[in-house]
């Protein structure tokens, strides 16, 4: 995939936590775009909060097939920049109002299909995050675009 410049894309996020028993699912539709930089694919998108509170994102899908996502602004309270890599742990940091924490992510699945044309595609991430060496819950995330 070779692209000039950002291509405005819709995006249908679903996500589903696992913490202590307790199960959360949210459902996302977004305006974002897709571009490419080098050999790198980039979804930037802002995601909708409660309190209008909208949070940048962006996934970088590297040539390697591992996935960054990164959510927040830098120079914001909370900002988090997580790495999944499939079948491995990686190490994190994320960013509260109270402080830095480190965090992994140990990803057990890690799929990403992508079609030119029309331009669309697919991204399954499920993983578990792990805080201080003790485990925090499963997470799931599967994001549809389209152009």
């Amino acid at each position: 995939m070779v692209l000039d410049s950002a291509i405005p894309i819709n995006i249908h996020l679903e996500t589903n936590i696992t913490q202590k028993g307790e199960e959360e699912h949210h459902v996302y539709d977004e305006e974002g775009t897709l571009a490419q930089v080098g050999s790198n694919i980039y979804i930037r998108y802002a995601e909708s909060g409660p309190n209008d509170d909208n949070q940048p994102v962006t996934l970088k899908l590297m040539s390697n097939g591992d996935v960054q996502v990164t959510r927040g602004k830098s120079s914001g309270d909370t900002f988090s920049k997580l790495f999944f890599s499939d079948g491995k742990r990686v190490i994190a940091s994320y960013r509260t109002p109270y402080g830095m924490l480190s965090i992994e992510t140990l990803t057990q699945t890690l799929q990403v299909r992508l079609r030119e044309d029309p331009l669309a595609g697919q991204i399954d991430i499920a993983y578990q995050l792990l805080a201080g060496g003790e485990y925090i819950g499963d997470y799931q995330l599967q994001l549809i675009f389209h152009a």
